[in-house]
């Protein structure tokens, strides 16, 4: 298994694990594990043996009943904690994912140079940005007005939301 990102609770009593082939949620006192999310399938692409989908970012809502993911197959996903229910949603998210400090925005970034905020609900873009260097990690400001972004070769951005 690869991990490439874990995410703690506001309650600070679960983990989240993105990687390859999973999401995982663990009991942070106990380090009990809680739940499988998405597990991939082993799939065969020209004699590479490799998993279907690899999470690539995880991030718990400010209430922390949602965790949000984003995954090499260009899809976000958003799962309800306590029952391991998903919506997938089909975006350009590959690197990274974070939620509006009020829970009902989303912000993902790509390795493609684009950045989306996206409606937690439904998973509708509400604006796109684009940006010359691959994506590693967004953030919203704590009044979330304001988004941050990083990424290659020293890129760092801060855009202010429509």
């Amino acid at each position: 298994m690869n991990i490439y990102s874990i995410a703690l609770s506001p309650d600070r009593k679960t983990i989240a694990i993105a990687g390859s082939p999973a999401v995982f949620t663990w009991n942070a006192e106990t380090g009990r594990e809680l739940q499988t999310l998405g597990k991939g399938n082993w799939i065969e692409e020209r004699g590479t043996r490799r998993f279907s989908v690899s999470y690539h970012s995880v991030a718990f809502s400010p209430d922390g009943r949602k965790i949000a993911t984003t995954g090499n197959d260009l899809t976000f996903r958003i799962w309800d904690v306590e029952s391991g229910a998903e919506q997938k949603f089909d975006q350009s998210l590959v690197s990274s994912v974070a939620f509006s400090p009020d829970g009902k925005k989303i912000v993902g970034g790509s390795y493609y140079g684009i950045v989306q905020i996206l409606d937690a609900e439904s998973g509708k873009e509400l604006q796109k940005l684009h940006v010359r260097q691959a994506i590693y990690s967004v953030a919203f400001s704590s009044d979330g007005k304001r988004v941050a972004v990083a990424g290659d070769y020293g890129y760092a951005g801060i855009f202010v939301l429509e």
